[in-house]
């Protein structure tokens, strides 16, 4: 059972297992109602039953409906663009937004999740440990929290006590960009390759994570 208790910094509850030194906090959210740290397949099982983001399939596999997109929307996709990305993204393909409209939108984003729980899981990007990313990622859904342990690199119990992220990954659904303020379109997918490197992803309810080196 996870044990629950309450940050000092910003009288979060937290549940489950993670590095007590370097919390939500430490990436600037402020105000959460909860954020429920690494929980295993069973309880992401039960907790997106629970919250109404899934259901079980008649073979026993969970299902969820990710909304009128299924996949990523070439659109939607922005980098911001500075000294490091410049000259390596190629831009054809992928939109660009100024590091201060980024800092405006991460702003947004973190106002956004206050009240909220939120699903934290603490991954590697890769499996080679000369290489491997620290990775973490918040989710709003359970069932996103349940992908992304499925996706990249599970830590052993032991280390989650000491982890450190070189990554963060923000997955907020119900946040919709503003146009006009954000320089995006409604839904985003967003990539911040500075350091530390922050991809941010709104507006939509299927799953994503990307990862980049630091």
């Amino acid at each position: 059972m996870a044990k629950t208790r309450m940050a000092r910094e910003t009288n979060v509850a937290n549940a489950g297992l993670f590095n007590e030194a370097h919390g939500a906090e430490t990436f600037g959210f402020r105000k959460l109602q909860a954020v429920n740290w690494n929980f295993q397949a069973p309880r992401l099982y039960e907790e997106s039953l629970k919250r109404g983001e899934a259901k079980i399939a008649a073979g026993g596999a969970l299902t969820a409906d990710t909304g009128v997109h299924t996949g990523r929307s070439p659109k939607d996709k922005f980098v911001v663009k500075d000294e490091v990305t410049t000259d390596v993204v190629w831009w054809d393909n992928n939109g660009a937004i100024t590091p201060a409209q980024f800092d405006v939108l991460l702003e947004d984003f973190l106002k956004h999740a206050e009240g909220k729980e939120l699903f934290a899981q603490d991954l590697f990007g890769g499996a080679d440990p000369a290489y491997r990313v620290k990775t973490r990622v918040f989710t709003e859904y359970a069932w996103h929290s349940l992908f992304i342990r499925n996706l990249l690199v599970r830590p052993e119990l032991g280390e989650l006590r000491n982890f450190v992220p070189e990554l963060t990954i923000v997955d907020l659904p119900s946040f919709k960009a503003d146009p006009a303020r954000h320089g995006v379109r409604g839904r985003l997918e967003i990539k911040d390759c500075g350091v530390p490197c922050r991809p941010l992803n709104g507006g939509k309810g299927w799953a994503v994570a990307s990862t980049y080196r630091t």
